[in-house]
């Protein structure tokens, strides 16, 4: 083989690495991008989901009539479903099991004994139902937490 031939040949090689190179980079950089965008959508979701979670915690800390914090359950649906994709396995179990426990939550449960299902603030019982509300939407909140 003349010198010429070896140029040529070497040539080939230094451009086919480039080549090859430039494609495992950009794959690289691809896969790299999608996964930056997938976490900053369940950063985003699990943000909005946490709020309301933690404004009817809230809610439910300072009401006097626990059955107007379960009204507001609804308000969980939508980032529920928004979040419930980025489960998988045992966690997706956990989560929806703590939100069927949530959504379970009947109405006698938040009313308890009082025929208005009004409480003094003292009282109590109010204080019962209020820590039912909150370790179900507390539960809830963890495993979006940890996600």
């Amino acid at each position: 083989m003349n010198n010429v031939e070896q140029i040529l040949l070497e040539t080939i090689k230094i451009t086919l690495v480039g080549i090859l190179g430039g494609l495992i980079g950009a794959r690289a950089n691809d896969k790299f991008a999608r996964k930056r965008d997938q976490d900053a959508v369940i950063a985003k979701d699990k943000k909005d989901f946490i709020f309301q979670i933690d404004e009817l915690i809230e809610t439910a800390t300072n009401c006097e009539i626990p059955h107007a914090v379960r009204a507001r359950f609804h308000r969980l649906y939508t980032p529920y479903l928004m979040f419930k994709p980025h489960l998988k396995g045992g966690r997706l179990t956990g989560y929806e099991e703590a939100w069927k426990k949530l959504q379970g939550t009947t109405m006698e449960e938040v009313q308890g004994s009082s025929p208005t299902a009004s409480y003094d603030k003292a009282s109590p019982e109010l204080h019962k139902i209020q820590n039912m509300i909150m370790s179900r939407l507390e539960a809830l909140r963890e495993i979006v937490q940890d996600t």
